[in-house]
Order: structure tokens, then sequence, then C-alpha cells
């Protein structure tokens, strides 16, 4: 059972993202002197970080439970970089769902649930993050359906 991060929040980050850049680029353009602030060093940091951004937005993570192999894959961002962390079950206790909810002061309504691996040494390890209740109790279920670890709900 694999589970990827939310387009969503992709989507989102993406949009922020372009809004600033145009709101920046909208700003410059009413100097006079423009052509001579796109040579300067600042606007091409600004650039190169902001490129740096977008690819860090779109990559790829995921969670794997593989119940042959009985291993916890773990990808994220820079796993094509750094290597996937694997947790084998022998050493997981539980798969821990800690789930908040709140209402602000306008009226919108949170939902946030956190899955964590428990492991026998006491350490836990931050596996997948949904923000929407659907989502929170989908992943749960399927969860219980696949997998033999023990799941427990906060």
């Amino acid at each position: 059972m694999v589970f990827y991060e939310s387009i969503r929040l992709k989507i989102l980050y993406t949009t922020i993202l372009i809004a600033l850049t145009s709101i920046v680029y909208y700003a410059l353009h009413q100097y006079d002197n423009f052509d001579v602030w796109l040579g300067t060093w600042q606007v091409k940091t600004a650039g190169i970080l902001g490129s740096l951004m977008m690819i860090y937005i779109w990559l790829e993570g995921s969670v794997v439970f593989d119940e042959m192999m009985q291993v916890v894959t773990i990808k994220s961002w820079f796993s094509k970089i750094l290597p996937a962390k694997q947790i084998h079950y022998p050493e997981i206790k539980a798969v821990v769902l800690k789930r908040f909810g709140y209402i602000d002061e306008d009226g919108h309504e949170t939902n946030e649930g956190y899955f964590h691996l428990q492991l026998n040494n006491g350490k836990t390890v931050l596996v997948m993050v949904f923000k929407h209740k659907d989502s929170i109790e989908n992943a749960r279920k399927r969860l219980i359906k696949h997998t033999k670890l023990h799941v427990q709900a906060d």
C-alpha cells in the first residue's frame, strides 16, 4: 500500500509562489531603470531560489507498507539524492494516529491527522500527514485493512 502527498497542497504552494513572483515583477517594472534591475545579482539569486522552491514543492514523497518484505519505506522529498528510510516490522510497536481539529474565529474548520510509527525503543517516526477529515479516515481504514501492524488512534 502506497500513500502519496496531497496534490492540492502542491498546487496551492505553486499558485502562491507564482502570485508573489508576479507582484514583485509588477513592482519592479514600475521603475524607469527596470532593465538594469534584471542584471543585478539580487534578481538572479531570487530567480534561482524561486526555481529551487518550485522543484522542492513538486518532488514526490511516499510511504510504502510492504507486507511481503515486512518493511515500511519512507521516501521523502530528496529520496533521489538521499536514501529512503526503511523500518522493519519487528522494530515497530504500533502505528499511532493523532488527530487535531479546531475551528478558528472566522469559522474555518481545520482537521489534521498525523500518522507516526511507534518503535519498540520508545522513539516515534512521523510517517504521513493528512489535512482533510475524509483523507484521515480513509488512510486509517486502508491501514487497518492492509497491514498487520496495530493501528492505534489517540
